[in-house]
């Protein structure tokens, strides 16, 4: 790089979009945490007994969406067109636009997907 430090651009105004039960919510780098839980105190409250009270955080972070699983069943991942993907305990990108499904396999008719799309 020719003595050039790198530099990392990300895009400020980066948002993403949650829904749940026709509910929709943004998100943006400044709002911070947004928590999904069980717990009255969550941002997002499913009721179901494989969700955990915190079950599991949704950030915007540099630029991207972030999800942080905190949960002992863990969070299933599924991209448009793609298999669902179980990550507990981990840190990962959510890219594109998809949905969320707490604690249990993701069904169509299961209400309490979360739908996600960043953009």
């Amino acid at each position: 790089m020719s003595g050039e430090a790198a530099r990392i651009y990300f895009d400020a105004e980066f948002s993403m979009m949650l829904e749940h039960r026709g509910v929709n919510f943004t998100r943006r780098e400044r709002d911070g945490e947004f928590i999904i839980g069980r717990s009255a105190d969550c941002h997002l409250v499913i009721n179901e007994p494989c969700v955990s009270r915190e079950h599991a955080t949704v950030t915007a972070r540099h630029g991207r969406a972030v999800l942080i699983d905190r949960s002992s069943t863990g969070t299933y991942i599924m991209a448009h067109d793609e298999h669902p993907v179980l990550v507990r305990r981990e840190t990962v990108p959510l890219l594109g636009s998809g949905v969320l499904s707490l604690g249990r396999s993701p069904e169509a008719a299961n209400p309490n997907l979360v739908h996600f799309q960043a953009r």
